[in-house]
C-alpha cells in the first residue's frame, strides 16, 4: 500500500489499540459501563478502518499481502471487541447493576458515570436488555411511558432501496457524530434534530428504524397515541420521561411520527390549552436534549404535512429532509429485489423491469409493496380456481411469477384507487386509456397533415404527383413509429396504436371497392388513377404497419427494421432511381439501378439505426450498437438485393421487402414476435 495510505491506517489502528487499553483499564477498576463504551468506540474505529480505508486499497491492489494482513487483523479485532461488548452487556449485567447501585449510594449520581458517558446499545441487544440496562444506568426503573416507546429494530440503511443521497446525509448527520464525537465540536457540533417530510408511504419511518439499527442505538418512538392522555399534565410528563430516558441511554434516537398531529400550528385563542402545553413541553425538551452536556440525543420526526407544524417547532429542526417517491431506477430495483426473494424465486428481464418501473410512475414504496404482494398471490389464485389446491396430496407447486402478474396487479391497484395512489395527474393519465387515445389522435392528425402538406406542394408546382406519393410513402410509416413513445405501458396500448393504421386500411378498402368516392386520394396513392390499385401496394403498406405494431411494438428492434426498409428504403429507392438511375441499370434487372439500390440500402440502414437508437435510449430494449449496426447492415443488404430482383414486378415490394426483413431479423437477432 502507499506510504500515505499506510500511515493513515496505522494511525487509525493505533487509536483503536489506545481505546482498547482504556477499556481494559476501566474493566479492571470495575467501571464496566465505561469499558463497554470504550470497546464500542474501538470497534467502530475498526469498522471505519476496514470499510473506509482498507476496502478501496484492496480493490486497487487485490494481491497486496500487507493489505490482506491488515484486513484480517481488523476482522479479528472487531470479533474480539464484539465478544467483550457482549459479555459486558449480557454476562456482566448483574455487575453493572451492582456497580451502579454502589455509585448511587456513595456519590448520589443516580447510577451515571463520573464523566457523564453512558453505555451504547448495539444492534443485537434485545428489547428487554435495553430496558434493564436503562433502568440500571438511571438508578431505578424506567418510566412506563419510556418503556412503551422503546422499539427493537434490525437491519441497516443498505436495505432501503433508492434514496441514496438521503442515506448518505443521514450517515453524515447521525452515524459520524456517534462514531467520532471528538471531531464534532464547536461549529461542527452535531445537527441532532431532523425532520423528514413527503407523501405517505415513501419510507420515512423505515429510514429512521434502519438508521437506528445500523447505529446500534436505542430507538424511542414518540407517537401521539403513546404520550397523549386525557388527564391534565400526563402528556407533558410522558414526553419528559421519554427524553430523560434517551439521555440516560445516550447516544439514543427519539422518533416522533406524525409530528404535525402531536404539535400542530397554534392559530389563536381558540387553541386547546392541553395541546399548547404539549407543544411547549416538546420545545423545551428538544432544546434541552441538544444542550445537555455529555449526552447525544437525536430527535428525528416525520410528517406528511410539515406546513401544519408550528413554526417554533420547525425552527428546532436543524435539517428538513424531503423523502420523495422512488424514481424509475429505484422502482426497477424494488421489483428486481422482490423476484429474488426465496418464496418467489422468479426472474424478470431488464426490459420487463423497466416497463414495470414506467407503469408505476409516481407510486410510493408502500404502493409497490402492496402491488408485489398482490402479484405474488396470482399463482396461488390460479391453483385455487383450478381446484389443484384441494385435490393436491403432496406439497403444492406454484408457477413462477411473471411480469404479466405484476402488470395486472399494477392496473388493479391504480384502477381500484382511481389513480390517487400515485399522487399525480400523470399517473392517472398513465393508468387509463385516455393517454393512448390522445396519442392515437395525434398520430392520425400527423398523418393527415403530412398528406396535406405534400398535396399543397404539388398544387403549387414544387413537386410532381409521383414524388408527392413517394414522399408520403417514405415518411408516413416512420412518422407513425416515432409516435409510439407517446402511448402508455398498459397491455391495451399497442391495440389502440394498431387502430391508427387500421383506420387507414378501412378507408383504403372503402375507396378501392368504390363504396366511397375520393378522387384526390386515388390520384395521390395510385399510378394510373385506378381505385383498385389502393387494394394492393397501399393496402399492403398498411397491413405491414399493423402487423409490426401488434406483433413487435416497442420491445424489439425487428419491427423498426421491417418498417424502415419498407418505408424509407423502398421509398428512397424509387425516388433516387427515377432521377439518377437511367445511366446505371442493374445487369440482372434493367428496371432497377445501382443508384436506387444504393439509396435503398443507405436509407433503410440509416432510418433503422435512427429509430433503434431512439427506442433504446428511451429504455424499451437494450442493444450493443456496434453489433446492431452490422446486423442491420446485413439485413438491409439482403433486403436491397431482394427488392432489385425481377420477381418484384409481380410481387409487390411492400410484401417482399418486409417479409425478408422480418425473417432475417428473427434469425439474426433471435427475437420472435412479441405475443399480445
Amino acid at each position: 500500500m502507499g506510504a500515505s495510505s499506510g500511515a493513515e491506517v496505522a494511525a487509525e489502528l493505533q487509536a483503536v489499540l489506545a481505546q482498547a487499553c482504556a477499556a481494559l483499564e476501566a474493566q479492571e477498576q470495575g467501571r464496566l459501563q465505561e469499558a463497554a463504551q470504550a470497546f464500542f468506540l474501538a470497534r467502530s474505529r475498526v469498522h471505519y478502518t476496514a470499510e473506509a480505508l482498507l476496502a478501496p486499497l484492496a480493490a486497487e491492489s487485490p494481491g497486496d499481502p500487507d493489505i490482506a494482513l491488515a484486513v484480517a487483523a481488523c476482522a479479528q479485532l472487531a470479533d474480539t471487541y464484539s465478544q467483550a461488548i457482549d459479555w459486558l452487556t449480557k454476562g456482566g449485567s448483574a455487575a453493572v447493576h451492582r456497580a451502579g447501585t454502589q455509585l448511587s449510594e456513595e456519590e448520589g449520581t443516580g447510577g451515571g458515570s463520573e464523566d457523564g458517558t453512558q453505555l451504547w446499545g448495539s444492534g443485537g441487544v434485545g428489547l428487554g436488555e435495553l430496558r434493564g440496562g436503562a433502568a440500571a444506568r438511571s438508578g431505578g426503573a424506567m418510566p412506563a411511558a419510556a418503556q412503551a416507546c422503546l422499539k427493537e429494530v434490525q437491519g441497516s440503511l443498505d436495505e432501503v432501496i433508492g434514496l441514496t443521497a438521503i442515506k448518505q446525509e443521514l450517515r453524515e448527520a447521525v452515524l459520524l457524530p456517534m462514531r467520532f464525537p471528538q471531531l464534532f465540536t464547536g461549529i461542527r457540533r452535531p445537527q441532532c434534530n431532523l425532520l423528514f417530510f413527503g407523501p405517505p408511504g415513501t419510507g420515512k419511518t423505515m429510514l429512521v428504524e434502519k438508521l437506528a439499527a445500523e447505529a446500534g442505538t436505542p430507538l424511542l418512538c414518540l407517537s401521539p397515541s403513546a404520550v397523549l392522555s386525557k388527564w391534565a399534565g400526563e402528556s407533558e410528563k410522558s414526553i419528559r420521561a421519554v427524553f430523560e430516558a434517551a439521555a440516560a441511554m445516550s447516544p439514543a434516537i427519539i422518533f416522533i411520527d406524525e409530528v404535525d398531529s402531536l404539535a400542530p400550528c397554534r392559530s389563536g385563542t381558540g387553541d386547546d390549552l392541553s395541546s399548547r402545553r404539549v407543544l411547549t413541553e416538546l420545545l423545551i425538551q428538544m432544546t434541552a436534549a441538544t444542550n445537555r452536556p455529555g449526552c447525544l440525543v437525536f430527535v428525528l420526526a416525520a410528517s406528511n404535512r410539515p406546513q401544519d407544524c408550528d413554526p417554533a417547532l420547525l425552527r428546532r429542526f436543524d435539517r428538513q429532509v424531503e423523502v420523495p417517491p422512488p424514481d424509475a431506477a429505484a422502482r426497477a430495483a424494488f421489483f428486481a429485489a422482490t423476484v429474488q426473494r426465496p418464496e418467489i424465486a422468479s426472474h424478470l428481464s431488464d426490459a420487463e423491469l423497466e416497463r414495470l418501473a414506467a407503469l408505476t410512475e409516481g407510486c410510493t414504496g408502500s404502493d409497490l409493496s402492496v402491488l408485489c404482494r398482490d402479484a405474488a398471490m396470482a399463482p396461488l389464485r390460479e391453483l385455487v380456481q383450478s381446484g389443484g389446491l384441494v385435490c393436491c396430496t403432496a406439497e403444492p407447486v406454484l408457477r413462477a411469477i411473471t411480469a404479466t402478474d405484476f402488470e395486472a396487479a399494477a392496473h388493479k391497484l391504480l384502477g381500484g384507487r382511481g389513480g390517487s395512489t400515485c399522487g399525480s395527474a400523470l399517473s392517472v393519465l398513465e393508468a387509463s386509456p385516455a393517454r393512448d387515445v390522445a396519442a392515437a389522435a395525434f398520430a392520425v392528425a400527423g398523418s393527415v397533415a403530412l398528406i396535406k402538406f405534400f398535396d399543397t406542394l404539388e398544387r403549387l408546382g414544387f413537386i410532381d404527383k409521383k414524388l408527392s406519393r413517394k414522399l408520403v410513402h417514405t415518411l408516413a410509416g416512420p412518422g407513425f413509429l416515432a409516435c409510439w413513445p407517446l402511448f402508455g405501458n398498459a397491455p391495451y396500448s399497442r391495440l389502440i396504436a394498431t387502430v391508427v393504421p387500421a383506420l387507414n386500411g378501412v378507408r383504403l378498402l372503402l375507396i378501392g371497392n368504390g363504396i366511397v368516392k375520393d378522387e384526390r386520394a386515388v390520384m395521390a396513392m395510385s399510378r394510373s388513377g385506378d381505385p383498385a390499385e389502393l387494394l394492393r401496394g397501399p393496402l399492403y403498406y398498411v397491413i405491414v404497419l399493423m402487423a409490426v405494431t401488434s406483433l413487435y411494438w416497442r420491445g424489439s428492434p425487428v419491427g423498426l427494421i421491417v418498417a424502415s426498409l419498407m418505408c424509407g428504403g423502398d421509398g428512397l429507392a424509387d425516388i433516387v432511381g427515377r432521377r439518377f438511375g437511367k445511366g446505371n441499370p442493374l445487369p440482372w434487372n434493367p428496371e432497377k439501378s445501382w443508384a436506387g439500390s444504393a439509396a435503398m440500402f443507405l436509407g433503410g440502414l440509416g432510418m433503422s439505426l435512427g429509430l433503434i437508437t431512439l427506442f433504446s435510449s428511451l429504455g424499451y430494449f437494450e442493444c450493443d450498437m456496434p453489433g446492431m449496426a452490422l446486423t442491420v447492415a446485413a439485413i438491409s443488404l439482403v433486403a436491397t438485393g431482394v427488392e432489385s430482383l425481377p420477381v418484384n414486378q409481380s410481387i409487390d415490394d411492400n410484401l417482399s421487402v418486409p417479409g425478408v426483413a422480418a425473417f432475417l431479423g428473427i434469425m439474426f437477432l433471435q427475437v420472435a414476435a412479441l405475443a399480445l
